[in-house]
């Protein structure tokens, strides 16, 4: 087990932090440097991924698992021990 995000408004690495089981974004082989300071808010904005705003080619299998994510807008950003949302620390 290790430490993850739940994700709330999004403002958290979109390549590099851990937000889902896996960060599907970090099994890229590359990021673009322009998109190495997106944060998941900057690309997920009212619910609708918005894919112009990254520069680095997304794969569709990879599109296909963010697709899933919705970001409550109004929570923050909290770190989790594993996938026990129950397990909230605060940094």
């Amino acid at each position: 087990m290790s430490f993850t995000f739940k994700v709330g408004h999004g403002d958290i690495s979109l390549f590099y932090d851990k937000w889902l089981d896996h960060n599907p974004c970090k099994s890229l082989d590359y990021a673009l440097i322009s998109d190495t300071q997106l944060r998941v808010s900057d690309a997920l904005v009212q619910g609708i991924w918005q894919w112009q705003n990254i520069a680095t080619q997304i794969p569709s299998h990879i599109k296909h698992k963010l697709l899933s994510l919705m970001l409550d807008e109004h929570a923050n950003d909290v770190i989790v021990w594993g996938h026990m949302s129950s397990r909230i620390f605060f940094p």
